[in-house]
């Protein structure tokens, strides 16, 4: 799965419209909170089967930086 589309599924899973925010949207100016963080996280874990850390999800500053978290090696 490529960038773009993880970038719309993790939108679809936060119940964003893509034309209203982007991977330079600041995760508090939406409702991160643990719900929508666990549905990142269950996207992350479908789309491309990788199990990231809830702690490194933690410190992600956008919505980019999760994109990024998500393809970044471990």
């Amino acid at each position: 799965m490529d960038r773009k589309m993880l970038l719309s599924e993790i939108l679809n899973v936060l119940n964003l419209d893509e034309n209203m925010v982007g991977e330079h949207t600041l995760l508090e100016d939406i409702e991160f909170d643990s719900i929508a963080k666990l549905g990142v996280i269950s996207v992350i874990d479908t789309f491309l089967e990788k199990v990231i850390d809830a702690a490194l999800l933690n410190e992600c500053i956008t919505i980019g930086d999760v994109v990024d978290l998500a393809y970044r090696e471990n």
